[in-house]
C-alpha cells in the first residue's frame, strides 16, 4: 500500500520510538533507499525488531516492502517538485487511492449487504449527504432495502429499532463528531454491522465499527477540501454489488 496512506491509516497506533523511526524515514528517504534494517535501527536507535514490528504495523510483510513503498513515495515527491501540474498531481493522487482501493476485501462487504435486513444511511456533512444519496438510489435501483437517516434526531430514532440483521454505514468525515458517540455505542451493543467511511486516520467511529473504509479529503483552499474520493469508493462499492 502506498506509504503515505499507510502512515496515515495506523499512525495512532504507533509507539513514541516507532514515530520516531517514522520521521527518520520520511526526512531521508533518498539516504534509506540504499540501508538495511541494521542500519536504519543503528541510525534511530531502536532495535532490529522495533524497525521489524513497524513495517508489520503499517501493513507490509517486512523492512524490505516498506523501502519499496517509501521509495515509490521518494519518486513521486521529486516529480511533485519537478512539476507542480496540477493534471500531474491529480494523477498521482489517483493513484495512491486505487492502491488502497486494491487492498480492500469486498466480498465481505457486500456480503453483509445482501444479508441484512435493513441498510441504514447516515452522514453528518452536506457534501456528504449528497454523495450518500447518490449512494442510496443506486442500492434502491439493485432492490437492496436501503433506508436514509436525516439529522441527529432521526437517528436517536432509529436505536429503537435497529438490531443485528441491520447494517449501518456512517459517513462523517473525521470521524470524531460528538452527537454520533453515544447513538454508535447503543448500535454497537445492539450487535448491527457498522461500517465506517471517514479520512484516512484511527477515530472514535473506526473503533466502533466493524468494517472501515477510507478517503482522502484533498484541501482546494484554506476553506475547502475536495471529497472527490468519497464518491469514488462508493461507485466502486456499488460496481461490486452488482457483479455479486
Amino acid at each position: 500500500m502506498n506509504f503515505s496512506l499507510s502512515l496515515k491509516q495506523h499512525y495512532d497506533d504507533l509507539t513514541d520510538s516507532e514515530r520516531e523511526v517514522v520521521s527518520y524515514l520520511y526526512n531521508h528517504m533518498s539516504e534509506v533507499k540504499k540501508m538495511g534494517i541494521i542500519e536504519v535501527a543503528e541510525k534511530t536507535l531502536v532495535s532490529k525488531s522495533t524497525v521489524l514490528r513497524l513495517s508489520q504495523k503499517l501493513g507490509y510483510s517486512g523492512f524490505s516492502e516498506m523501502k519499496k513503498y517509501l521509495t515509490n513515495l521518494d519518486v513521486q515527491q521529486t516529480v511533485n517538485q519537478r512539476n507542480s501540474n496540477l493534471v500531474e498531481s491529480l494523477r498521482i493522487e489517483e493513484k495512491n487511492f486505487f492502491e488502497y482501493l486494491e487492498n480492500i476485501t469486498f466480498d465481505m462487504l457486500t456480503k453483509v449487504f445482501f444479508r441484512s435486513k435493513n441498510i441504514y444511511l447516515y452522514a453528518t456533512g452536506s457534501t456528504q449527504a449528497a454523495y450518500l444519496q447518490i449512494f442510496y438510489s443506486q442500492l434502491i435501483l439493485l432492490n437492496l432495502p436501503a433506508k436514509l437517516i436525516f439529522g441527529q434526531t432521526s437517528l436517536e430514532a432509529t436505536l429503537e429499532s435497529i438490531d443485528d440483521s441491520d447494517l449501518l454505514i456512517v459517513v462523517p468525515y473525521g470521524g470524531e463528531t460528538e452527537h454520533i458517540k453515544e447513538p454508535m455505542r447503543v448500535i454497537s451493543a445492539s450487535g448491527a454491522t457498522v461500517i465506517s467511511v471517514t479520512s484516512f486516520g484511527q477515530n472514535f467511529l473506526v473503533k466502533h465499527a466493524k468494517y472501515s473504509l477510507f478517503y482522502e479529503g484533498i484541501p482546494l483552499s484554506n476553506y475547502n477540501v475536495s471529497m472527490i474520493q468519497l464518491g469514488q469508493l462508493l461507485d466502486f462499492l456499488i460496481r461490486k454489488l452488482q457483479v455479486k
